[in-house]
């Protein structure tokens, strides 16, 4: 019997447009990054340099966070609409996201989520990645004195690296969305919600 039960305030499409969004920013200022041309003013080059990765990576965190706020609304709604309220707000709602969704796959679907896999890897290395983000620590740093060149090189390699993370984990932010829900539309044999969404990332095929 087909499952009638509908939701009223999807968040987790509100929370995808707003990962999608910011994610098209990102790309924006990584593409302008990558075009940008050294000159014979190290100060200048720096700053200018300084300055986009600072956009772009505000962008890469916003549509990081909003990555996974959107799997987590996503696996609750999955949820709530195959299964009994009942049981998801007294038990499955209390779980990690990541065991969300090895529980809910499994018990919606009747078959058991694969994690030998890619998709799992990457969804437990996005989670950890947003709880480093959300839950940093400030630390101390040397003073930049005198104001050099040298110094200013240092930094800026320490803020590259930190920025090619950041930049690696928004790509595979989205790149989970689309492999969680081409998992999903597999597994499921009904496939309504799932198929709704692997037709909406069809149809977002310039991000994938």
């Amino acid at each position: 019997m087909e499952n009638k039960k509908r939701l009223k305030n999807l968040n987790s499409w509100f929370y995808f447009n707003i990962c999608e969004e910011y994610y098209k920013k990102f790309m924006q200022y990584e593409g302008e990054l990558i075009s940008l041309k050294n000159n014979d003013l190290a100060l200048d080059f720096i700053s200018k340099r300084y300055n986009l990765r600072i956009k772009r990576d505000n962008f890469a965190f916003i549509s990081l966070i909003f990555a996974v706020m959107h799997l987590e609304a996503f696996i609750y709604d999955y949820a709530i609409i195959n299964l009994p309220k009942k049981l998801v707000d007294e038990h499955i709602d209390r779980l990690d996201t990541v065991s969300k969704w090895i529980i809910v796959v499994q018990l919606t679907t009747g078959k058991k989520f694969p994690r030998s896999n890619n998709t799992f890897r990457l969804l437990k290395e996005l989670i950890k990645y947003r709880n480093k983000l959300v839950h940093s620590k400030s630390k101390f740093m040397e003073e930049i004195l005198p104001f050099d060149v040298e110094s200013l090189e240092s930094y800026d390699l320490e803020m590259e690296n930190n920025a090619i993370e950041i930049a690696k984990q928004t790509h595979n932010a989205y790149k989970t969305i689309k492999l969680l829900y081409e998992l999903l539309y597999k597994l499921d044999e009904n496939k309504t919600t799932a198929q709704t969404w692997r037709l909406f990332f069809k149809n977002h095929n310039w991000l994938l």
